[in-house]
């Protein structure tokens, strides 16, 4: 076993937040004559004062074969990557990822175009050149608490820099792209430019991952970090923008009219609105919150297509919102691996983030239907969530009204569904297609004009219940 013959501790922390479980099972390894180290995130959380939670392991100095009895003997094995040097532990409701160092040689393309052997005798830093960022190359003894750093880790970690490990390994993997970008995004660091140059020399390859890879890191950036505009300068500067996404990418330079804008661009206010939404939408429930924030993301997405600039010098951009449903659902569905169902959500309120403001305006004028009209459109999302929305676009920007936090439209939108008592669930037909059936009527036109003409009277007021809704389309 040579890794402790290959580099010094650089520190030594507590071991109190370990769990007894990974204590344990490093005992077990060093009775076998092995070494168990802790890798990966927890290591990065632990310096930086965050919760460890996800303990990974490294194995050092014993045989794959030995290390999966071993580990049998305490919890529940998955030896699916075994011949990739990974064993899957459940213990309880805790799974754990333990590994062997191993040697990758480049074979394909993509993510996953790699020959992995694993071999327990590598040294610390053999292992570790493998990994993507010095953050996340460092190990910490969970005996001894000791920080094994050798590529110098803690200081970019410190000094907030994402710096690649190894030059040479980095460009194998076109994934790490994006994970910079998300690594930044979360912990409001920035990128070494050396880091972003070899970025841009393999964002060529970007369009050999996966869309189920790609849109996990999205989730990643966008739902786990408080300042998101900081991952989408990243991915604008490193190109994946422009090779992965290039309907975003057209929002640069696309003005806007400054009496409304000053901030400049549709870019720059996205990346506002987007910074608000997160910032805004963190007492809403978890799938309202996604909605929103992908919905920040793409509102004004058809603004490159629609955006005017009359001889007066006057910009509009009329229609985007209506014209943005189409391109969302593609982004959607297409590039970040969203499920329809969630992606119609986020759509509506794509296709609708400018209906706070136009209601609003027409206060004086608006009647109840409107409200619940407005809640049946945007189903199965909710009247808060869009207002959630509008406000992230009213904000997310630098006019005085913005910089005030003022937000009439919004407050008085909700105050009207709440009096109401509107919401999803309550802007659902209560007349359905198979309440017609049961009753004769068989599916076609005169059955959808039914369904139709009902729903609208719901949606006045007119219609409360079953035998309401069976009375106006004439079957009671």
């Amino acid at each position: 076993m040579r890794s402790e013959e290959d580099v010094a501790p650089v520190s030594h922390h507590s071991t109190d937040f370990i769990p007894p479980h990974i204590h344990d099972i490093a005992d077990r390894i060093s009775k076998a004559g092995g070494r168990a180290l802790i890798v990966g995130g927890s290591v990065r959380d632990r310096i930086t004062g965050k919760e460890a939670k996800d303990f990974d392991l490294e194995i050092y100095g014993v045989h794959p074969d030995k290390l999966e009895a071993i580990l049998k003997e305490v919890g529940r094995v998955d030896a699916v990557g075994k011949a990739f040097g990974v064993l899957k532990l459940r213990i309880g409701d805790k799974d754990i990822d333990v590994s062997i160092p191993r040697r990758e040689n480049k074979v394909g393309q993509g993510h996953k175009g790699f020959i992995a052997v694993p071999d327990s005798s590598m040294t610390i830093s053999e292992a570790a050149k493998r990994r993507d960022f010095t953050m996340n190359s460092m190990a910490m003894d969970p005996k001894t608490g000791a920080i094994y750093d050798p590529f110098g880790g803690l200081k970019d970690l410190r000094g907030g820099v994402i710096r690649h490990t190894d030059a040479k390994t980095f460009v194998e993997d076109p994934l790490r792209v994006l994970r910079a970008a998300q690594f930044a995004a979360r912990f409001g660091m920035q990128v070494h430019p050396d880091t972003i140059a070899l970025c841009q020399s393999i964002k060529g390859t970007l369009k050999e991952l996966p869309k189920e890879r790609i849109g996990e890191e999205w989730k990643k950036l966008l739902m786990k970090s408080d300042k998101p505009s900081i991952g989408l300068d990243v991915l604008d500067q490193t190109g994946a923008l422009e090779v992965l996404h290039p309907e975003m990418s057209k929002l640069k330079g696309v003005p806007q009219d400054p009496r409304w804008h000053p901030e400049g661009d549709v870019w720059t206010h996205t990346k506002m609105v987007l910074d608000e939404a997160v910032r805004i939408s963190k007492d809403l429930p978890e799938d309202e919150r996604r909605s929103v924030i992908y919905a920040a993301l793409l509102h004004d997405i058809a603004k490159p297509q629609t955006t005017e600039i009359h001889p007066d010098g006057k910009i509009t951009a009329h229609g985007h919102e209506a014209a943005g449903g189409p391109v969302a659902r593609k982004i959607l569905l297409d590039q970040l691996n969203m499920d329809h169902e969630t992606a119609a959500k986020m759509v509506k309120l794509v296709e609708n983030h400018l209906v706070p403001k136009s209601l609003y305006d027409q206060r004086d004028k608006i009647g109840d239907a409107a409200i619940r009209r407005l809640a049946g459109r945007i189903a199965p999302s909710n009247i808060e969530a869009l207002a959630t929305l509008g406000r992230a676009d009213s904000w997310g920007r630098t006019t005085p009204a913005a910089l005030a936090k003022e937000s009439p439209e919004e407050d008085w939108l909700i105050a009207r569904a709440r009096d109401l008592k509107v919401n999803a669930e309550e802007t659902k037909p209560i007349l359905m297609g198979r309440h017609l059936m049961e009753r004769g009527v068989p599916p076609g036109p005169k059955m959808g004009e039914a369904l139709r003409r009902v729903f609208e009277l719901q949606l006045d007021g007119k219609v409360t219940n079953l035998e309401e809704a069976l009375a106006a389309a004439g079957l009671k």
